[in-house]
Protein backbone atom coordinates (compact mmCIF):
# COMPACT_ATOMS: atom_id res chain seq x y z
CA UNK A 1 0.00 0.00 0.00
CA UNK A 2 2.79 2.43 0.90
CA UNK A 3 4.52 1.64 -2.38
CA UNK A 4 1.30 2.35 -4.29
CA UNK A 5 0.84 5.73 -2.57
CA UNK A 6 4.48 6.61 -3.21
CA UNK A 7 4.13 5.81 -6.93
CA UNK A 8 0.87 7.80 -7.12
CA UNK A 9 2.54 10.87 -5.62
CA UNK A 10 5.47 10.59 -8.04
CA UNK A 11 3.05 10.26 -10.99
CA UNK A 12 1.10 13.43 -10.10
CA UNK A 13 4.30 15.33 -9.37
CA UNK A 14 5.72 14.69 -12.83
CA UNK A 15 2.35 15.18 -14.53
CA UNK A 16 2.08 18.65 -13.01
CA UNK A 17 5.67 19.46 -13.89
CA UNK A 18 5.24 18.51 -17.53
CA UNK A 19 2.37 20.98 -17.92
CA UNK A 20 4.66 23.89 -17.06
CA UNK A 21 6.81 23.11 -20.08
CA UNK A 22 4.06 23.89 -22.61
CA UNK A 23 5.04 26.97 -24.58
CA UNK A 24 2.44 29.74 -25.12
CA UNK A 25 1.15 30.62 -28.56
CA UNK A 26 3.33 33.00 -30.55
CA UNK A 27 0.22 35.09 -31.13
CA UNK A 28 0.00 35.71 -27.39
CA UNK A 29 -3.10 36.01 -25.25
CA UNK A 30 -4.77 39.39 -24.84
CA UNK A 31 -7.00 39.36 -21.76
CA UNK A 32 -10.16 41.45 -21.64
CA UNK A 33 -10.78 43.48 -18.52
CA UNK A 34 -14.18 41.92 -17.82
CA UNK A 35 -16.85 39.79 -19.44
CA UNK A 36 -18.80 42.84 -20.69
CA UNK A 37 -15.75 44.26 -22.46
CA UNK A 38 -15.84 44.56 -26.25
CA UNK A 39 -19.42 43.36 -26.70
CA UNK A 40 -20.54 45.82 -29.38
CA UNK A 41 -21.02 44.85 -33.01
CA UNK A 42 -17.86 44.90 -35.12
CA UNK A 43 -17.02 48.21 -36.82
CA UNK A 44 -14.40 49.10 -39.42
CA UNK A 45 -12.21 52.11 -38.66
CA UNK A 46 -12.78 54.86 -41.24
CA UNK A 47 -9.74 55.49 -43.47
CA UNK A 48 -8.99 58.05 -46.18
CA UNK A 49 -9.38 57.19 -49.86
CA UNK A 50 -6.44 55.70 -51.72
CA UNK A 51 -4.14 58.36 -53.18
CA UNK A 52 -1.40 56.11 -54.55
CA UNK A 53 0.92 53.24 -53.63
CA UNK A 54 4.42 52.91 -52.20
CA UNK A 55 6.65 49.79 -52.35
CA UNK A 56 9.49 48.22 -50.33
CA UNK A 57 9.47 50.05 -46.97
CA UNK A 58 6.30 49.61 -44.93
CA UNK A 59 4.11 52.51 -43.89
CA UNK A 60 1.15 52.75 -41.52
CA UNK A 61 -0.50 55.00 -38.97
CA UNK A 62 -0.65 55.55 -35.25
CA UNK A 63 -3.20 57.06 -32.88
CA UNK A 64 -3.97 57.54 -29.22
CA UNK A 65 -6.91 55.35 -28.13
CA UNK A 66 -9.86 57.53 -27.06
CA UNK A 67 -11.59 54.63 -25.23
CA UNK A 68 -11.00 51.01 -24.20
CA UNK A 69 -11.66 48.72 -27.18
CA UNK A 70 -10.63 45.45 -28.84
CA UNK A 71 -9.02 45.08 -32.25
CA UNK A 72 -10.80 42.12 -33.84
CA UNK A 73 -9.49 42.11 -37.40
CA UNK A 74 -6.83 43.53 -39.72
CA UNK A 75 -6.54 43.59 -43.49
CA UNK A 76 -4.21 45.24 -45.99
CA UNK A 77 -6.15 47.02 -48.72
CA UNK A 78 -6.86 44.45 -51.50
CA UNK A 79 -5.67 46.86 -54.20
CA UNK A 80 -2.08 46.19 -53.05
CA UNK A 81 -2.44 42.77 -51.35
CA UNK A 82 -3.12 40.36 -54.21
CA UNK A 83 -0.90 37.39 -53.29
CA UNK A 84 -0.12 37.85 -49.57
CA UNK A 85 -0.12 40.49 -46.83
CA UNK A 86 1.94 41.48 -43.80
CA UNK A 87 0.57 43.41 -40.81
CA UNK A 88 1.72 44.43 -37.35
CA UNK A 89 0.19 46.09 -34.29
CA UNK A 90 2.44 47.75 -31.73
CA UNK A 91 1.82 49.53 -28.44
CA UNK A 92 4.18 52.52 -28.34
CA UNK A 93 5.51 53.88 -25.08
CA UNK A 94 6.06 57.27 -26.69
CA UNK A 95 4.97 59.16 -29.77
CA UNK A 96 7.23 58.06 -32.64
CA UNK A 97 9.96 60.67 -33.19
CA UNK A 98 10.21 62.72 -36.38
CA UNK A 99 12.18 61.02 -39.17
CA UNK A 100 15.13 60.42 -39.37
CA UNK A 101 15.12 59.68 -35.65
CA UNK A 102 13.52 56.34 -34.73
CA UNK A 103 12.25 54.44 -31.71
CA UNK A 104 12.13 50.83 -30.53
CA UNK A 105 10.32 51.80 -27.35
CA UNK A 106 7.24 49.70 -28.07
CA UNK A 107 5.72 46.26 -27.60
CA UNK A 108 4.65 44.16 -30.59
CA UNK A 109 1.07 42.98 -29.97
CA UNK A 110 0.65 41.17 -33.31
CA UNK A 111 2.81 40.37 -36.32
CA UNK A 112 1.78 38.37 -39.40
CA UNK A 113 4.23 38.11 -42.31
CA UNK A 114 3.31 36.92 -45.80
CA UNK A 115 -0.08 35.46 -44.84
CA UNK A 116 -3.08 34.86 -47.08
CA UNK A 117 -5.10 37.88 -48.19
CA UNK A 118 -8.36 38.62 -46.40
CA UNK A 119 -9.26 39.64 -42.87
CA UNK A 120 -6.85 38.41 -40.20
CA UNK A 121 -8.82 37.61 -37.03
CA UNK A 122 -7.19 38.88 -33.83
CA UNK A 123 -8.25 39.66 -30.26
CA UNK A 124 -6.16 42.53 -28.91
CA UNK A 125 -7.24 44.59 -25.89
CA UNK A 126 -6.47 48.30 -26.14
CA UNK A 127 -6.85 50.70 -23.20
CA UNK A 128 -7.79 54.35 -23.32
CA UNK A 129 -4.64 56.44 -23.71
CA UNK A 130 -2.58 53.69 -25.37
CA UNK A 131 -0.54 54.86 -28.37
CA UNK A 132 -1.23 52.24 -31.05
CA UNK A 133 0.79 51.77 -34.23
CA UNK A 134 -0.56 49.86 -37.25
CA UNK A 135 1.76 48.77 -40.09
CA UNK A 136 0.76 46.88 -43.23
CA UNK A 137 1.70 46.13 -46.82
CA UNK A 138 0.91 43.67 -49.59
CA UNK A 139 2.84 41.11 -51.63
CA UNK A 140 6.53 40.20 -51.51
CA UNK A 141 7.69 43.75 -52.34
CA UNK A 142 5.65 45.22 -49.45
CA UNK A 143 3.39 47.69 -51.26
CA UNK A 144 1.52 50.15 -49.05
CA UNK A 145 -1.82 51.64 -50.07
CA UNK A 146 -1.28 55.36 -49.52
CA UNK A 147 -4.16 57.43 -48.13
CA UNK A 148 -4.43 61.20 -48.04
CA UNK A 149 -4.68 63.33 -46.03
CA UNK A 150 -2.39 62.30 -43.23
CA UNK A 151 -3.69 63.41 -39.80
CA UNK A 152 -6.96 61.84 -40.88
CA UNK A 153 -9.95 62.50 -38.57
CA UNK A 154 -11.59 59.16 -37.77
CA UNK A 155 -13.51 57.76 -34.77
CA UNK A 156 -13.57 54.74 -32.46
CA UNK A 157 -16.81 54.03 -30.64
CA UNK A 158 -18.12 57.46 -31.56
CA UNK A 159 -15.06 59.19 -30.07
CA UNK A 160 -12.81 61.29 -32.31
CA UNK A 161 -9.33 60.02 -33.10
CA UNK A 162 -6.63 61.36 -35.44
CA UNK A 163 -4.67 58.87 -37.56
CA UNK A 164 -1.07 60.00 -38.08
CA UNK A 165 1.62 58.73 -40.44
CA UNK A 166 4.26 56.27 -39.23
CA UNK A 167 6.52 53.67 -40.81
CA UNK A 168 9.91 52.01 -40.88
CA UNK A 169 12.60 51.69 -43.54
CA UNK A 170 12.17 47.93 -43.94
CA UNK A 171 9.99 45.38 -45.74
CA UNK A 172 7.48 44.13 -43.15
CA UNK A 173 7.30 40.70 -44.79
CA UNK A 174 10.95 40.04 -43.94
CA UNK A 175 11.49 42.28 -40.90
CA UNK A 176 9.45 42.51 -37.72
CA UNK A 177 8.70 46.02 -36.42
CA UNK A 178 11.72 48.10 -35.47
CA UNK A 179 13.09 51.63 -35.81
CA UNK A 180 9.70 53.33 -36.18
CA UNK A 181 9.31 57.03 -36.94
CA UNK A 182 6.66 59.64 -37.70
CA UNK A 183 6.47 62.64 -40.01
CA UNK A 184 4.62 65.93 -39.76
CA UNK A 185 1.57 66.50 -41.94
CA UNK A 186 2.62 67.33 -45.49
CA UNK A 187 0.96 67.07 -48.88
CA UNK A 188 3.42 64.31 -49.83
CA UNK A 189 3.29 62.44 -46.51
CA UNK A 190 0.52 59.85 -46.66
CA UNK A 191 -0.46 57.15 -44.19
CA UNK A 192 -0.86 53.50 -45.20
CA UNK A 193 -4.44 52.23 -45.46
CA UNK A 194 -4.57 49.11 -43.27
CA UNK A 195 -8.15 48.13 -42.49
CA UNK A 196 -8.80 47.80 -38.75
CA UNK A 197 -11.93 46.19 -37.30
CA UNK A 198 -12.91 46.66 -33.65
CA UNK A 199 -15.45 46.18 -30.90
CA UNK A 200 -15.83 48.15 -27.68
Amino acid sequence: MKLFLFLLIIFFHFSSYSQTGILPSQQGVHYKKDEASCSSSETQLALPNQAGTFPNNVRGYYFTAPIDFCITGLKVDPTVATSNQSVAVVKLNQTPPAYSSTTNNFTVLHYSAGVAVGKIIVDIQISQGDIVGILGCGNDNCVSSYGSPQDYPSAIGGQSVILKRTGMQFNLKTTSPKDMWSEAANINNNLSRVELYYKY
